[in-house]
């Protein structure tokens, strides 16, 4: 079975001249560039490598352009991310006993953006772009639990993870 779903990925933006100096605008952006759900069966064979991944980062984006002239305008914006992790398993609690772990992390990631568009000709844009690799440092918890009765223990752990999104360089 396909264990992704079709799911929709929001943005907005909102740009403005300053007034007083021609040329220059300021924006910001909301986005969620990286992100990953899926959810496989409770019996599916690689329950204990994955049952359940929830990945999300949010990028806040203030930047600035500048229209150098009629063929060429430059820009560069401060990306802070935030990066929300959940990653569930199967997982044996001994005597054939399988239970379930859940890693639950975040963390506030910072980067930065970088972009120009020039004509080439009246019908031919170019635009290139630049957005940084972002590193996290997820600090959460792991939760196991599922042993069977009379001891019913639920596990409770600090846990951290690593991430680093990848730079992306983009030309159109």
């Amino acid at each position: 079975g396909n264990p992704y779903n079709p799911t929709p990925v929001p943005s907005g933006f909102a740009a403005m001249p300053i007034s007083g100096v021609d040329g220059l605008w300021v924006g910001l952006g909301v986005t969620a560039p990286f992100g990953l759900a899926n959810k496989y069966d409770t019996d599916y064979f690689g329950r204990f490598d994955s049952r359940k991944t929830d990945l999300l980062t949010t990028d806040i984006q203030p930047s600035v352009a500048y229209k150098i002239n009629d063929h060429i305008s430059v820009g560069g914006g401060f990306n802070a991310q935030r990066a929300d992790a959940t990653l569930t398993n199967a997982v044996f609690l001994g005597g054939g006993t399988v239970g379930t772990s859940t890693l639950e992390g975040d963390d506030w990631g910072f980067g930065y953006t970088l972009g120009a568009q020039i004509d080439l000709t009246p019908a031919t844009t170019l635009g290139l772009n630049y957005r940084s690799a972002i590193s996290y440092d997820l600090k959460g918890k792991i939760v196991i639990d599922g042993a069977p009765a009379p001891s019913s223990v639920t596990i409770i752990s600090p846990a951290s993870a690593s991430l680093v999104t990848p730079d992306v360089a983009s030309v159109g």
